[in-house]
């Protein structure tokens, strides 16, 4: 049989490849047909490309028809998982728990008597599962939907996910969504395991309001993450009931966090400073700071106060910050302060200087009447820098400011600024205030203002200023910055670590000084108005100090002003505090109690319950 023949071409001229066949018609060697490949294939694949082309187009056009046909279009948010946070030793405080709300699209069930069966049958199991309605209720509820034709009634909100679970299959819930109206819209709720402790110091944030506090709200960029969202466009096509989403933004999770608080201490330092104030009503408020000496970590910060209604007038909650956000007249406590301007300005060498007695008695001040007793007692004229320091002697600072630092009183002011906290520095909390001192020469420094400086008075602070200042004494003179948060971490990133700690300033003071005002503060408790702490688990350096607080503030007819420490009726506040550090020889924790009381008749002493509650929280530590 002849080539031509087989591939039937006539005018088909053969040529051949080195094979030898022919390359048009796979007519091979000795006339041997080859099969044909090559063809088949590419058919093949011609069709295939032109099914996906057609499939490609008919979705195209039909989801085209069908965004133009559902006319109906809502943003759903989805909620992004809001950060953990967890304390020094890996405890969970604060957590965030899924939550659904629920509602239901009346309109769907189409026929009046499936809606009236099925709702029936619904009314009695919701009631079951929301008791707030009772099913007479829930029935007509239901029905005044379905009459209004509501599309979003409301059924339930802030669900846990079992209770949705169990609503999901009810009658009606049990349905597919768009066969039933069932809309789940899900979320997140904050949890704090520890309930009220420490609440005001992580804080919260109401997005509603725009209001954020504590640590909650001063961490808020990196805790809430970011929400994402679905564009969902719903309606009538090809007479169904469709639901089509459009577009959908990626949701991003917060960001946990590790902050300095130790709920074990937190959780001492509430009790005892409950078990301290008591049910003792003139006592308003209470705080209690812990801070570890060398890295100014706040190990617990309590800040309790009682309600300005009278049904809450017993109960001690976390209501308000006054660690960092009272500013009060300390009182002796300061003294501490003028004592370390003395001797870092070397116009103090030793405390076992004498001064004279003088009965007690300075031009512009009231007399001091333990100068007088102490007087009596030992029978002198003079007594020690370290023995008027321990009785905290009104009349024993004063003179030894007034002696050093009369001719220069704006520099001793700027001095005892110098010892505290930077104003706006970075704490991890919003709301710190400033310190304020009367200023030298101003409208309201009068004779004997720089003696009240230096007992304390013309002068407002905040408890963790007083606190910071004591650490500088703990910490040989190295003023470090407190801090409540210490890390931040994304997944396996972390954001930052310990961004507010260290050693702000290494030159407060020297460390001989510091430990000369250690030796004073550990003469306060061993023999002076701290002598309560004297029997304490550890030995303790620290000072008292017990202030009446500004009430009022006018004016009589003369323009002269009237006391502004007591009221119309003669009541007076006060502000008790001890400051201080233990181990005294090995300065591992320094703590703050600061008690204020209501308008009363009745002193509170820092040397009294402050010093007491300080007690309980020491005794209570292990070191």
């Amino acid at each position: 049989v002849s080539v031509k023949e087989q591939c039937g071409w006539t005018g088909h001229r053969h040529w051949r490849r080195p094979g030898p066949h022919c390359a048009r018609c796979n007519i091979g060697k000795n006339g041997i047909i080859m099969k044909k490949t090559s063809t088949p294939i590419l058919l093949s694949a011609i069709i295939l490309a032109v099914l996906v082309i057609g499939v490609f187009l008919y979705r195209l056009v039909n989801r085209m028809l069908l965004v133009s046909s559902l006319q109906e279009e809502r943003v759903e948010i989805i909620p992004a998982r809001r950060g953990d946070l967890f304390d020094c030793e890996g405890n969970l405080v604060a957590m965030s728990v899924p939550v659904y709300d629920v509602h239901l699209d009346c309109s769907i069930i189409e026929s009046p008597v499936y809606w009236k069966e099925q709702t029936l049958a619904l009314a009695p199991k919701l009631a079951a599962l929301l008791p707030e309605h009772t099913a007479a209720e829930w029935w007509d509820y239901l029905q005044y939907g379905r009459q209004t034709g509501n599309r979003y009634l409301k059924i339930g909100k802030n669900l846990s996910p079992e209770t949705k679970d169990s609503i999901a299959r009810l009658p009606v819930f049990n349905l597919p969504p768009l066969k039933g109206g069932a809309i789940y819209t899900s979320g997140t709720r904050r949890v704090y395991p520890y309930d009220s402790l420490a609440r005001r110091t992580l804080g919260y944030v109401r997005e509603t309001q725009n209001i954020k506090v504590g640590i909650e709200g001063n961490y808020d960029f990196y805790l809430r993450g970011h929400d994402g969202s679905t564009t969902v466009r719903t309606g009538w096509y090809k007479g169904k009931k469709e639901r089509l989403v459009t577009q959908t933004e990626k949701v991003y999770d917060g960001a946990d966090g590790m902050i300095t608080l130790s709920m074990p201490l937190q959780a001492l330092a509430d009790s005892a400073l409950r078990a301290g104030i008591g049910d003792d009503l003139d006592i308003e408020a209470g705080c209690v700071i812990l801070m570890e000496v060398e890295t100014g970590c706040i190990r617990a910060m309590v800040n309790l106060s009682r309600g300005k209604m009278s049904y809450e007038s017993t109960r001690l909650w976390e209501r308000y910050n006054y660690a960092i956000g009272h500013s009060y007249e300390p009182g002796e406590v300061l003294q501490t302060m003028t004592l370390a301007s003395l001797l870092r300005d070397g116009c103090l060498h030793s405390l076992e200087t004498e001064m004279p007695t003088r009965h007690g008695i300075l031009p512009d001040m009231p007399q001091d009447l333990q100068l007088k007793e102490y007087e009596r007692e030992h029978r002198t004229d003079c007594i020690s820098v370290a023995d008027a320091f321990a009785l905290s002697s009104h009349y024993g600072l004063a003179y030894l400011a007034t002696e050093a630092y009369d001719a220069s009183r704006k520099y001793y002011t700027e001095s005892l600024r110098s010892m505290c906290l930077p104003y706006g520095l970075n704490i991890s909390l919003k709301g710190l205030q400033e310190m304020d001192i009367t200023r030298p020469g101003g409208y309201y420094w009068e004779p004997s203002t720089l003696s009240r400086i230096a007992n304390g008075y013309a002068i407002t602070m905040v408890p963790l200023d007083i606190l910071s200042f004591y650490n500088t004494i703990a910490n040989k003179g190295q003023m470090v910055r407190p801090h409540v948060m210490e890390r931040v971490w994304e997944g396996s990133t972390t954001v930052f670590n310990n961004p507010s700690g260290g050693v702000v300033r290494a030159d407060v003071f020297s460390a001989a000084v510091a430990d000369t005002l250690t030796r004073a503060l550990m003469a306060v408790t061993e023999s002076g108005t701290g002598s309560r702490l004297a029997d304490a688990r550890y030995p303790v350096a620290g000072k008292t100090g017990t202030a009446r607080q500004i009430i009022q503030v006018h004016y009589n007819e003369k323009g002269q002003l009237i006391d502004p420490y007591h009221d119309d009726q003669g009541r007076f506040k006060t502000a008790a505090t001890y400051a201080g550090f233990f181990p005294a020889d090995a300065p591992k924790y320094s703590i703050i109690c600061v008690l204020y009381s209501v308008p009363c008749r009745k002193t509170y002493f820092g040397g009294t319950l402050p010093a007491l509650i300080v007690k309980d929280i020491i005794n209570g530590i292990e070191l």
